[in-house]
């Protein structure tokens, strides 16, 4: 069975304005210049100075704020060019909250008539954008993946929606099934996207956070588990985060460019490259995260405190400590010569490569036991890169 590799750009909830707003970064007749900040500029002239590239771009919806039609077709726009920037083959869409217009205000009685009207949405194939319209969910494929694509939103068809919270009914959840029941035991990378979140998730309002996670999410969830899928990826909450129901990776984006709660929670705007890896049907993989700064463009923290790491990753599901021990055990001679205090940590990658799948809870855990045991200190941090594994002075 042979390996595949995708690497996917991810971002999420750009709220893209008509004007100039205090709720996001983005908007309509935003200069190129200083490039610093525009975060799509910015994020270009990292893609060239890295060389980055992905096979897809995911956006994992609110691509406008408050179903604002320039805002979305600006945004829009600027989500195509970064797919070209990256040189991806595909640019995936879901649909968000804001996408849409429950209260009518655009008179058209059609909440998707934005979106509707746009090409290329949620992707390029005209056969799944009926599909996905008509029945709230497509499922695309290619050499290497398989993605699900979920609207969330139908329950904002009518302004009463608005109360009540995002629901994946079960007669969607058996179509969902039976359509993805051929993809179990393919040998493809097998992702599912959509806008709201299906586990908790605090943010500010405690009500609005239970009110806008999804019904249904478990039996979803579980469905997932059964047909052997990979990740979940979703947007809606502006706060990046990684957790795990069962060994299925629920990860959240956070927000490329809106301000709302970013600001609250002293948290930073995110944009994500992730690699991932299928290998003899266990996939892996890793996340490498740049925050925004107004004055600099995207960095990569070194805040090893920050919400969330510079690089980590997803698929690891041994013991981590165990890891710290076999490292040591590996390099007994070099941990028992005095004269020799640094180590480096690429040749740790090289001998123990599912280093690289750790979670930033099995970073901590991997981190602080070598330390704690053996005095050995990984710096920098390995949330940040690790280069080295160090003595520290032993008294």
């Amino acid at each position: 069975m042979s390996n595949v590799e995708a690497n996917i750009l991810i971002l999420s909830d750009l709220h893209c304005c008509r004007e100039k707003s205090r709720y996001s970064r983005l908007y309509c007749g935003l200069l190129d210049k200083p490039v610093s900040r525009n975060p799509v500029e910015a994020f270009k002239q990292i893609i060239e100075k890295e060389h980055l590239h992905a096979d897809y771009v995911i956006c994992l919806g609110d691509v406008t704020d408050k179903a604002d039609q320039a805002g979305f077709i600006k945004g829009k726009d600027y989500l195509n060019d970064l797919t070209k920037s990256i040189n991806a083959k595909e640019l995936f869409l879901v649909t968000g909250n804001h996408d849409v217009d429950p209260m009518n205000v655009s008179g058209k009685n059609d909440y998707t008539f934005v979106l509707r009207s746009t090409n290329n949405y949620p992707l390029s194939n005209s056969l799944l954008q009926d599909q996905y319209w008509g029945n709230n969910f497509c499922t695309y494929e290619d050499d290497k993946i398989v993605a699900l694509i979920i609207n969330t939103c139908t329950h904002l068809q009518n302004p009463d929606g608005l109360n009540m919270p995002p629901n994946i009914g079960d007669l969607n959840l058996c179509s969902i099934k039976e359509a993805i029941g051929k993809y179990k035991d393919i040998n493809k990378i097998k992702i599912t996207l959509f806008h709201h979140h299906p586990l908790q998730h605090s943010d500010i309002d405690d009500q609005y956070t239970s009110n806008d996670l999804i019904d249904h999410a478990d039996k979803l969830i579980q469905i997932l588990k059964e047909m052997n899928f990979h990740l979940i990826a979703h947007g809606h909450k502006h706060l990046p985060r990684l957790k795990y129901d069962g060994m299925l990776p629920v990860f959240c984006s956070g927000s490329f460019s809106s301000l709302e709660n970013v600001e609250y929670f002293g948290a930073d705007n995110t944009v994500h490259l992730m690699n991932l890896s299928l290998k003899e049907d266990k996939c892996v993989g890793i996340i490498n995260t740049w925050k925004y700064n107004y004055s600099s463009g995207w960095l990569r923290t070194k805040d090893v405190d920050a919400m969330f790491p510079a690089k980590t990753g997803f698929g690891f599901n041994g013991n981590a400590q165990h890891v710290a021990d076999e490292i040591v055990n590996k390099n007994l001679a070099w941990y028992n010569d005095d004269l020799k205090n640094i180590l480096d940590f690429k040749l740790v990658i090289d001998q123990f490569p599912e280093i690289n799948y750790f979670s930033p809870y099995h970073q901590k855990v991997f981190s602080e036991y070598l330390l704690k045991k053996y005095k050995l200190e990984v710096l920098p941090d390995i949330k940040i890169g690790a280069e080295h594994l160090i003595k520290q002075v032993r008294l």
